[in-house]
């Protein structure tokens, strides 16, 4: 008697089971639209986005997703910048603003020359954490988070830059294309200004310059984000917290020396005559600003890059260098070859400087360097 109830009782567990078991998969296998499986296994495959291990493609444009970070009121001064490269309808992303653009002379937008605007989401809830020098910091380093909620199918890279940043979108695609987006990279290069380096900190990637993070250390970083920002108060800039927030799952800065960051404004050692706010003819520099770059077909010559003089420096000749003035330059032509340098091994590129008087313009055109010649 005992036997059999011992019996069937695990034959009543036993049927138990393989009642769930069954009903399991049928609500997995079910056309009903409540439980469909396709929608249940596609949830389960990208509740964290789309998956990046299939696409063995080669990197091109469409994979980078840019993040800008701008303001309304200077918007309208920085629109060149993002027009010499940003190339409509091919370059994804975004310039992110404090506010909505009132001025008459950014809208009506979008532009078909530059990227869409988002005005960046409410901070407000961080305000107990922010004991930043500056303001806008928390936006600043918001911005990955936000780029990566709006633009994520498809991406392979995520590159972060200042409103005035200038990329070479071929060069780009080439650095980023030597590096697995599956795995973690955070791709950059420090200041070129050492005081900057020593400020804030040698393994950090500046924003000026541009800075690239692969897809899946985005992943990670926009689920940690929230406690880097309430970790790190007093920071002063958001290219600090997110270097801060990617050393802190365990990734350091791969260094690309394409990125270029120098900071002209609190470098300045005025005691001893050097720097820009100068006014000693022999030390203040002449300040000419990036105004294009053009394909051309001169000889050996196939860019130009033009610079231009903005203003004058309203300074005499330097007398100890024999009343010679560059004061009547008002452009600069860097000419130089389409071709890769490789860095490996080889010498970088001297040059030749050309001045036409007739057009106050001067010529620099880049070549390889002889055997014994030493850069001036």
């Amino acid at each position: 008697m005992q036997l059999s109830v011992l019996l069937s009782g695990k034959l009543c567990k036993s049927l138990l089971i393989s009642g769930l078991i069954l009903y399991v998969i049928h609500i997995l296998l079910s056309n009903h639209p409540c439980c469909n499986s396709i929608i249940i296994f596609n949830n389960l495959m990208s509740f964290k986005g789309h998956d990046i291990t299939q696409d063995d493609t080669p990197t091109n444009i469409s994979h980078l997703v840019f993040g800008i970070t701008s303001l309304s009121r200077t918007w309208k001064n920085r629109i060149s910048y993002v027009e010499s490269w940003w190339k409509p309808n091919i370059t994804r992303g975004f310039v992110f603003l404090e506010s909505f653009p009132k001025d008459h002379q950014v809208l009506p937008w979008p532009y078909s020359s530059c990227p869409p605007f988002k005005v960046s989401e409410d901070t407000s809830r961080y305000k107990m954490y922010d004991k930043h020098p500056i303001q806008q910091t928390i936006r600043m380093a918001r911005v990955v988070e936000e780029t990566f909620k709006m633009e994520n199918k498809s991406a392979r890279w995520y590159i972060m830059a200042d409103d005035d940043t200038i990329f070479f979108i071929d060069n780009l695609v080439e650095v980023l294309s030597k590096y697995d987006h599956r795995k973690y990279f955070y791709v950059g290069m420090n200041s070129e200004t050492h005081a900057s380096n020593v400020a804030h900190s040698f393994n950090m990637a500046f924003g000026g310059g541009g800075y690239a993070f692969s897809y899946a250390l985005v992943e990670a970083m926009v689920e940690n984000l929230d406690i880097c920002i309430k970790k790190y108060q007093t920071y002063y800039g958001g290219d600090h917290i997110l270097q801060s927030c990617v050393a802190d799952l365990g990734v350091s800065l791969t260094q690309e020396k394409g990125f270029h960051q120098a900071q002209f404004i609190r470098i300045y050692v005025r005691k001893s005559h050097q720097g820009l706010p100068n006014n000693n003819p022999c030390d203040a520099p002449h300040v000419l600003f990036f105004e294009s770059i053009k394909n051309m077909r001169s000889g050996s010559y196939n860019l130009v890059t033009n610079y231009t003089r903005r203003y004058s420096r309203k300074l005499p000749p330097c007398l100890s260098n024999g009343n010679h003035s560059a004061n009547h330059i008002s452009e600069i032509h860097v000419l130089s070859p389409m071709k890769k340098l490789d860095w490996d091994g080889s010498r970088r590129e001297c040059c030749d400087v050309v001045y036409k008087a007739e057009m106050n313009v001067t010529e620099i055109k880049l070549r390889d360097c002889m055997l014994d010649e030493i850069i001036p």
